[in-house]
């Protein structure tokens, strides 16, 4: 999700954290909140 460089670790048997995660990015990624932060904080 973020790109060369970035990452959010996560405990291999920690599965259901890792769910919500994945569903709460996908979920910024597609009402435009993501990009607005990454435009923000990384700016090209």
């Amino acid at each position: 999700y973020f790109g060369t460089g970035l990452g959010i670790a996560v405990r291999p048997d920690n599965k259901a954290l890792l769910e919500k995660l994945n569903n709460a990015l996908a979920a910024i990624k597609a009402d435009g909140t993501y990009q607005k932060i990454n435009d923000q904080w990384f700016p090209q």
